[in-house]
């Protein structure tokens, strides 16, 4: 049986048109929201609104612009008639030995995955304080433990976590901030970033690495499983949660 928390909500989704980011936004969608996707990929998410139909909208949009968020935002408010919740699921996955690692690249991943989250939530602020709006920020738990040749990414998803619980207290009671720090997820976000093993790294090396950090003791989840729980942390039942970093890792820090 379907459940409709959101009938004549709205919502944007960043980082939607894959993975967790359209899982995402086809969820609320189907509990009755009106959703604008995001995504830097313009036309990949304008096909995945026109899969979710009536109700959906889809914006070409680089996070890190903050001008280009500051008008697609606009836009997509006027549109919909309004804000009550975002989700920033927009970012991308790269390894590399950190002493070899190029200094534009790491500026690259920080622009995207933290300054991109606060920009999108700053600009979003004021229209989510007009209905006491949520946000759900995608982390990882490559921000709440060491992941080798991953510096820049679990660098920019710690500070992701952060950002969140710092927003939270400075909008408690107003607007609820939470993140959800995805373990293992069976998507395709290795091959959208295009990611190539660090030198010097053996396939055997890598895997043993990440058969210790990452893989979930039950195997990896979906996106959709992610999406549920977002889902949860943008309705009514949270109402209690903010500035919460819920782990959804299959047992992975367990």
């Amino acid at each position: 049986m379907t459940i409709h928390r959101f009938e004549n909500k709205k919502f944007i989704v960043t980082g939607a048109a894959d993975g967790i980011g359209f899982a995402t936004a086809k969820r609320l969608h189907q509990e009755g929201a009106v959703v604008a996707l995001c995504d830097l990929q313009q036309q990949k998410v304008l096909a995945k609104a026109d899969e979710l139909g009536e109700r959906a909208s889809a914006y070409g949009l680089d996070v890190s612009d903050e001008q280009a968020v500051t008008q697609q935002f606009a836009d997509a408010v006027a549109q919909m008639g309004g804000l009550d919740g975002l989700v920033n699921a927009a970012g991308f996955v790269d390894f590399g030995n950190s002493h070899e690692y190029p200094l534009e690249k790491w500026r690259r991943l920080l622009d995207v995955v933290l300054t991109g989250t606060f920009i999108t939530n700053k600009v979003a602020i004021p229209f989510l304080l007009d209905n006491q709006g949520a946000v759900v920020n995608v982390g990882s738990i490559g921000g709440l433990r060491g992941k080798a040749w991953q510096a820049a990414y679990s660098a920019a998803k710690g500070g992701v976590i952060n950002l969140t619980r710092a927003l939270a207290c400075e909008y408690v009671g107003k607007i609820r901030f939470n993140t959800v720090c995805p373990g293992q997820v069976n998507n395709n976000i290795a091959v959208n970033s295009n990611i190539e093993l660090p030198a010097g790294v053996s396939d055997e090396q890598f895997i043993a690495e990440y058969s210790k950090r990452v893989m979930a003791p039950k195997g990896g989840g979906s996106s959709e499983d992610i999406a549920g729980v977002i889902a949860f942390l943008l309705s009514d039942d949270a109402v209690y949660m903010e500035g919460s970093t819920v782990v959804v890792d299959g047992a992975t820090l367990a």
